[in-house]
């Protein structure tokens, strides 16, 4: 699933999953992800950016390997309290992708590892596995 969130919390990752964050732009054309803006402001500021309504929408997420996620976050230091956030405040955009546990995918490395040093130094491994 894909999603364009005004957040991102660890509390969204999946135990054990790794995440990867990429700066990027905001191209909703071809991301086509479920919106969850959860600052009026923040809304309101994408909206005149985009040219289309942007709603705000407070769901929660849980997230699970394979999901991705692109944040909207303003550049620069924290609002000071009771501050809103307009219209021409920059925003950074980050690309968040959720990878499976550092354990799943060293496993899958060592099985090719093994499998490979085999297939090189072990004839009869080269031969039942189908390999000339």
């Amino acid at each position: 699933m894909n999603y364009i969130t005004s957040s991102f919390s660890l509390q969204m990752i999946p135990e054990g999953g790794l995440i990867e964050v990429i700066p990027c732009r905001l191209n909703v054309y071809e991301w086509g992800g479920q919106w969850r803006i959860g600052h009026e402001g923040t809304a309101q500021n994408l909206s005149k950016k985009l040219g289309f309504p942007v709603h705000v929408d407070r769901t929660p997420i849980s997230l699970q390997v394979g999901d991705e996620v692109i944040v909207c976050q303003p550049v620069g230091n924290r609002l000071a309290t009771g501050t809103e956030l307009g219209a021409d405040v920059e925003l950074a955009y980050f690309h968040v992708i959720i990878h499976p546990p550092l354990r799943h995918i060293l496993g899958q490395v060592r099985k090719e590892v093994i499998h490979q040093w085999r297939l090189e130094h072990d004839p009869a491994y080269a031969d039942e596995d189908g390999c000339e």
